[in-house]
């Protein structure tokens, strides 16, 4: 073993344990491993390894190959990506607009995400919910989150729809089809659209999530037939073939057309370009194109980063949900490619107590809505974007670089604003604001129950110690913290109350980052 290979071990040695669930780690150049390992357990109940072969749940990674999908349909005459979604689903409501399925792809459609709609309405990952459940709130959904081609929002119900498109225009299910004409020519023999929770996968791994009391606790998603955005079971090995396939295409007959294909990005109706091609986060990192994908459901965590001008890769699969695979995955690259890379990693400057105070503070964008707080904690910057957490480097006293689970992000302030770069989307601005606690006056004109149509759930809001909270249908009550004296938030989910009436709110508009403004009128 070399001295880069033990630095990587030491990048994994939580999880390299008989005690804990783990990865497994793919390191590729020009079309092979250079370096893999397994680290933990595959299965705890019965001390199995993490192996090349062990079948992981890739999460959103699998958002390529509901793409590439399309990209072949589309090539038998089957349909074109610039057809109307709603030429193959009439079910979808008619929003004055088309919506077309590269739309979809690209996440520029404004539809509204429909596993944040399983959220709102107090549905978890641990709930059965099926295909027809999810079709179905999608085709209740009264409006879009933004005119579609406005924004780049990524949304897991353009990919979802895509699963019925493909069924609709060819008769043969996702799975069916990416078997046929992905999966099989490739080789891929341990990789599939899993479109029936029951079924028995060998030498699955068993999702993982750190339990209350100590240890690891199983966690694995019980829904069925919900593939398009995600569900694709892969193993290491398989995933070296579907890697070598963006060098020299097998698939379908266009050749390097079809790579290009992919790669192709969305472009927003000011003519702006997003970074996100079809299934593919397309960026530069230090000076180097790099395409990647991350994929995150239940107890599993993925992520696929390539270097394709110098034919390099890294691959994680984890089947736990405490691994940040995003900054590993880079910081594995970094360790291989420090040498190759144009530009330096941007040097980290020390701030002063001052200078870390007058950037920490709240920021908010009131129309998506979208609420950021810097918080300094024994000496280092922290950022909680709407529920997505990171730590933030300074590379000036206003310029900030950092990571969450899923993105690498850039941020400058100037004071009164707050500037967010992120790789995979496009630039936000929002104003610092100090929040605004309401009065007892109107917590009690909030308190109630209030129901939504389009989701087809209520929730209750109840005042605890003169604080307003929501309750789930687990007795759990969750406090909101007051951003103004109408808005609130709890983790991801901001809730503006409307206007009182008779002395009581008439409804609120519950929204996430991806899922906005959502109706709750008062039962």
């Amino acid at each position: 073993m070399n001295d880069t290979s033990k630095q990587v071990d030491t990048l994994f040695a939580k999880w390299d344990t008989p005690t804990t669930p783990g990865c497994m780690l793919g390191i590729i150049s020009h079309g092979e491993f250079i370096y893999q390992r397994g680290y933990g357990m595959a299965n705890l109940e019965y001390s199995i390894p993490n192996t090349a072969d062990t079948v992981f749940d890739i999460g959103s990674v699998s958002k390529q190959f509901a793409a590439a999908c399309v990209l072949l349909a589309a090539e038998q005459g089957k349909l074109s990506l610039d057809d109307d979604v709603r030429k193959f689903i009439p079910e979808l409501p008619d929003y004055g607009q088309t919506i077309t399925l590269r739309q979809c792809l690209q996440h520029t459609s404004g539809l509204r995400d429909y596993l944040d709609g399983f959220s709102l309405a107090d549905l978890t990952e641990d709930d059965y919910v099926t295909a027809t459940d999810a079709f179905r709130q999608i085709t209740r959904h009264k409006e879009l989150n933004f005119p579609t081609g406005e924004q780049y929002s990524y949304c897991n119900s353009g990919y979802f729809l895509i699963a019925q498109v493909i069924q609709r225009a060819t008769g043969k299910t996702l799975r069916q089809f990416a078997d046929e004409f992905i999966f099989q020519p490739l080789g891929m023999t341990h990789t599939f659209f899993r479109d029936d929770h029951s079924e028995v996968i060998r030498n699955r791994a068993t999702g993982h999530t750190p339990h209350p009391n100590g240890g690891y606790g199983i966690s694995m998603f019980q829904s069925t037939g919900l593939v398009g955005d995600g569900a694709v079971q892969s193993t290491l090995n398989d995933l070296l073939l579907w890697e070598r396939n963006y060098y020299i295409n097998r698939l379908g007959s266009r050749g390097a057309a079809f790579i290009q294909g992919m790669l192709e990005l969305g472009t927003l109706n000011n003519g702006e370009t997003t970074h996100y091609g079809l299934g593919l986060s397309v960026f530069q990192y230090r000076g180097l194109f790099v395409r990647q994908h991350a994929g995150a459901i239940a107890g599993y965590r993925a992520h696929f980063l390539t270097f394709p001008d110098k034919e390099f890769s890294v691959i994680c699969l984890a089947n736990t949900n405490d691994v940040a695979l995003n900054e590993m995955a880079r910081q594995v690259a970094d360790l291989y490619l420090v040498d190759e890379y144009p530009e330096s990693a941007s040097a980290t400057v020390s701030l002063s107590d001052k200078q870390r105070k007058a950037v920490c503070g709240h920021y908010l964008d009131p129309s998506i809505p979208m609420v950021v707080h810097v918080i300094e904690y024994e000496g280092k910057m922290f950022v909680d974007m709407s529920g997505y957490t990171g730590v933030l480097t300074p590379t000036s006293p206003v310029d900030f670089s950092g990571t969450s689970l899923l993105f690498g992000f850039r941020f400058h302030v100037d004071g009164a604003h707050l500037e967010i770069t992120p790789e995979n989307g496009q630039r936000l601005i929002l104003e610092r604001f100090e929040p605004t606690p309401p009065t007892p006056e109107m917590l009690a004109a909030y308190a109630g129950t209030y129901y939504s149509a389009e989701l087809k759930a209520e929730r209750t809001f109840v005042i605890r110690e003169n604080t307003l909270g929501v309750e789930t249908r687990m007795g759990i009550t969750y406090p909101l913290s007051p951003l103004k004296q109408d808005m609130f938030q709890v983790a991801n989910v901001v809730v503006r109350f409307e206007p009182a009436n008779d002395g009581k709110s008439a409804g609120c508009r519950v929204s996430t980052n991806r899922t906005r403004r959502v109706l709750f009128e008062r039962k």
